[in-house]
């Protein structure tokens, strides 16, 4: 199991409101694939725009977890 922040729906009123706190499990890597556990995805201004927006959570019926660039280790590798 992992931590993240992620946004499920939108709210016009207060969209800081729609971010919780989660946890995911880890999912296996598929065939050709790997999993990176990203150990930090920071927010930036522009990241806060599209919370701020709902600019990705109204296109889709997932929660999505915020921020656009990271790093992290290698978790699963499936060749």
């Amino acid at each position: 199991m992992y931590r993240a922040i992620v946004q499920d729906g939108f709210n016009n009123e207060e969209p800081e409101g729609t971010l919780k706190l989660v946890e995911i499990p880890i999912p296996d890597a598929e065939p050709g694939h790997i999993v990176v556990q990203i150990k930090l995805r920071p927010i930036n201004p522009t990241d806060l725009v599209a919370i701020r927006t709902g600019r990705f959570v109204r296109y889709t019926n997932q929660p999505i977890v915020p921020g656009s660039e990271g790093y992290g280790i290698i978790h699963k590798v499936n060749f």
